[in-house]
């Protein structure tokens, strides 16, 4: 067809790799809330409810239509009441002189949903989501502290919203427009944004505040190729202190000029090994920083320790670490620099290893 029908919908598809998943059936409010006599339908049974602390058996040639867990629901909420003024036969040829109610003021999200808007101009990209859909995108299928993912982030409507909704989330995104527009979207977020779902009146507080941590990917090869290697075949860093770990400057190759980037060793060694770190702690020993990370590869323990090698004495270093792991169950032991507790592995080498093997 040349010529179709003007597309005014879209579709949001909610579905689960299993059988065991969450979903909220969300509300919203009525807009005339009013009392109504508990619902009852054809195909009859005698199963009763229960209201008030009263038994109700359903109307002659009727079933109640709610089940008892969701009058229950309306009970807690103070939403029930007896209508002394109504009567009704029940299932039995019983009159009774009294019928139950309860209150709506909410109602059932249906799958159209026309009283929100799907996009929204506040940050003027061309495809930017609203954050009203994506709040109840979200809070239909997640709790507090679940997380979000989307890897196709656009404007940054799906993590901003996440954020705000107190959700963990993980946002990926190829085009140019991180830095235009996902980058200071979220850093405002983080400050208090007040657009979206953060508009709120005068006398009600922003909740605002966390962190997140955002890492530009390429492929190992591709790396490689850019960085540039001097003549030195020194196998040491040369680090003074434990924090310039976390600030390493490494410079690469980028078309006709060198491009100086800083890169955080510690984390860059935990991708490496593949490392689900547990803990992270720094201690001290007669001055000296040590920065200990815990964590599981698989099923094994891994412990790595980063400490600045400057006027070291290597014995009373193999003595602190000894101590500090002798309650430890530990499989694998990585220490930068040199080291004499028995069976660790060289960081510098394992870095060497890895890299170059891939």
């Amino acid at each position: 067809i040349k010529k179709p029908f003007i597309q005014q919908t879209e579709s949001l598809f909610f579905y689960s790799m299993t059988k065991d998943y969450f979903f909220n059936q969300l509300e919203i409010p009525k807009e005339v809330p009013k009392w109504y006599e508990l619902l009852d339908f054809p195909r009859p049974n005698t199963n009763p409810r229960i209201i008030q602390g009263k038994t109700y058996y359903p109307p002659n040639n009727r079933r109640w239509g709610l089940s008892q867990e969701r009058i229950n629901m309306f009970e807690q909420k103070g939403k029930t009441r007896i209508n002394k003024n109504k009567s009704y036969t029940d299932c039995f040829g019983k009159i009774i002189q009294e019928k139950p109610e309860l209150f709506y003021d909410v109602e059932s999200i249906r799958n159209d949903w026309l009283d929100i808007p799907g996009y929204s101009q506040v940050h003027k990209f061309s495809t930017e989501n609203s954050e009203v859909m994506l709040q109840r995108v979200i809070e239909s299928g997640s709790k507090e502290g679940d997380v979000i993912l989307d890897y196709f982030l656009g404007s940054g409507t799906t993590t901003a919203t996440a954020q705000k909704l107190k959700r963990k989330w993980i946002g990926i995104e190829v085009g140019d427009q991180f830095e235009d527009f996902i980058l200071p979207r979220m850093k405002s977020v983080l400050r208090g944004d007040k657009s979206g779902i953060s508009k709120v009146s005068k006398d009600t507080p922003i909740k605002y505040g966390g962190f997140f941590k955002y890492q530009y990917l390429e492929q190992f090869g591709d790396t490689l190729e850019n960085v540039e290697f001097d003549d030195t075949n020194d196998a040491h860093l040369n680090i003074n202190y434990l924090d310039e770990f976390s600030n390493i400057e490494i410079k690469l190759s980028e078309e006709t000029k060198s491009k100086a980037i800083n890169v955080d060793l510690i984390e860059s060694f935990n991708y490496l090994i593949g490392i689900n770190v547990e803990t992270m702690k720094q201690v001290k020993n007669n001055g000296r920083a040590y920065l200990i990370v815990i964590g599981k590869v698989k099923e094994l323990n891994v412990v790595v320790i980063w400490r600045s090698i400057i006027d070291i004495d290597y014995e009373k270093d193999k003595n602190y670490i000894d101590k500090h792991l002798i309650d430890m169950e530990v499989d694998l032991l990585y220490v930068n620099e040199r080291c004499l507790v028995n069976d660790c592995i060289s960081i510098n080498s394992e870095i060497r290893k890895l890299i170059w093997n891939n």
